[in-house]
Formats: structure tokens, sequence, C-alpha cells
């Protein structure tokens, strides 16, 4: 993650100059965005827990769909994981960037698997999911700019 770190660095500081300066949350609103998006996270979770993948397959869903569901659980626990630890310790840079990065990482996933559920299962499943991403992109959106704060507090 490294090289994702410096590209990502680079690119919240070619946006922090871009936005007006905003005094950086506190650690109390700090705390309470990152409880927003664990909450998001989980909700999203929930949601692709009711895929039915024998649906899928008998469907005729592409192999790789069932794959990125396989792939996508670790990375939602890797989000939890990087989540908390940001949970823990909300003025840390690299912890926010590693949020940040995972979330793009899963985001991946859940464009692909909103998909897969649009065609290979009930309508109202992925209506049921786009409504939860919807949902966070104000969660999400409040989390980046906590990034970009604190990024531009500790630079």
């Amino acid at each position: 993650l490294s090289v994702k770190h410096a590209f990502l660095a680079y690119s919240l500081s070619v946006l922090s100059a871009a936005l007006p300066a905003q005094q950086i949350p506190t650690e109390w609103e700090a705390k309470s965005r990152i409880a927003s998006l664990t909450k998001t996270v989980e909700e999203i979770e929930a949601v692709l827990a009711k895929v039915d993948l024998e649906r899928w397959k008998s469907a005729g869903a592409a192999e790789a769909y069932l794959t990125q569901y396989h792939e996508a659980k670790p990375q939602f626990g890797a989000l939890r994981r990087n989540l908390a630890e940001l949970a823990s310790n909300p003025d840390r840079v690299g912890a926010a960037l590693d949020v940040l990065l995972r979330f793009e990482a899963v985001d991946h996933y859940i464009h692909s698997l909103r998909e897969a559920s649009r065609k290979f299962d009930e309508a109202a499943l992925a209506d049921e999911l786009d409504a939860k991403v919807g949902e966070s992109f104000t969660v999400r959106d409040r989390f980046r700019n906590y990034v970009v704060e604190l990024a531009r507090d500790r630079d």
C-alpha cells in the first residue's frame, strides 16, 4: 500500500489545495464520522449477505461474479478492522488513508455485485443495495473531507 499511500497523499494534497480550509474535526466528531462509516459498511454487508448464489448460478451468472462475491468478504473484514484501528486513533493519517483506500477497493466489489444482483437475483435485493449505497454517499463524502483536513493539518 505504500505506493497507493503516496499517490493518495498526493491526490489529497491537490484536493486540499483546491478546497477552502476548514477546521479539523474534534476527536469526538472524527469518531462520530468513523462510526457512521462503520455502520454504513455493516449495512451494505448485511444486504450482500442476502445474496442467493445458487440463484445466480442457475440464472447463468459468470464465474467472475461468484468469485468477486467471495473475494469481497475478506475485503469487508479488512475494512472493518481498518475502521476499528482508526476509531482508536482518529488522528493517524496513515490509518485514515488505509480506510479510504480499502473503501475504494470494496467499492469496486459493491459496484460489480450490484450489477450481478440486478441481473441474477430478485430486483428488491438490488434495489435495497442501491438504496444503501446511495445513503452511503453523504457519509463517505464527510469521511473523505475529514481525511483531507487531517492530511492538511498534519502537512
